[in-house]
């Protein structure tokens, strides 16, 4: 049997949609704000509805920067501000082109990038180090009650 080439159906219609490495994702629709770069996998993607796909022009803007930049506690309290929505909070797309991204040197973006990842691995392994201390925390109890 041969292996599944994925999901979609690559046509006109669909190919303008499919991702292509480096593109940010920015979630506009919902209580949970975020954005992420995209990173290209050997199956063909696209994104959902409450996804806006950016595409930087990589020689003027760093996607992993402009994907922290879209994360920054500071970018979030602006969209909250310009965002609306009755039941379901959501950015318009004329909302998000206004918003202005500050374009420092290329090296400063790719700096501040690094950092982002470092942060989320730091994060990443505190939430490692929680979940083994619980794990050993309840091997202790149940020794001492056994």
């Amino acid at each position: 049997m041969a292996e599944p080439e994925g999901y979609i159906n690559i046509d006109k219609k669909t190919a303008p949609h499919l991702l292509t490495d480096g593109d940010v994702l920015f979630v506009g629709k919902g209580s949970r704000l975020f954005s992420t770069c995209f990173v290209e996998s050997d199956l063909p993607a696209v994104a959902s509805s409450v996804f806006f796909v950016l595409r930087p022009d990589k020689t003027v803007v760093d996607s992993e920067y402009l994907a922290a930049i879209l994360n920054a506690p500071q970018s979030k309290a602006t969209f909250r501000q310009i965002g609306g929505g009755t039941s379901i909070f959501s950015i318009r797309t004329s909302e998000l082109a206004a918003f202005e991204i500050p374009l420092p040197p290329m090296e400063q973006q790719k700096r501040i990038a690094a950092l982002t990842r470092l942060h989320r691995l730091d994060i990443d392994m505190m939430h490692q180090l929680i979940a083994q201390k619980q794990n050993l925390y309840t091997a202790i109890i149940s020794k001492l009650i056994n």
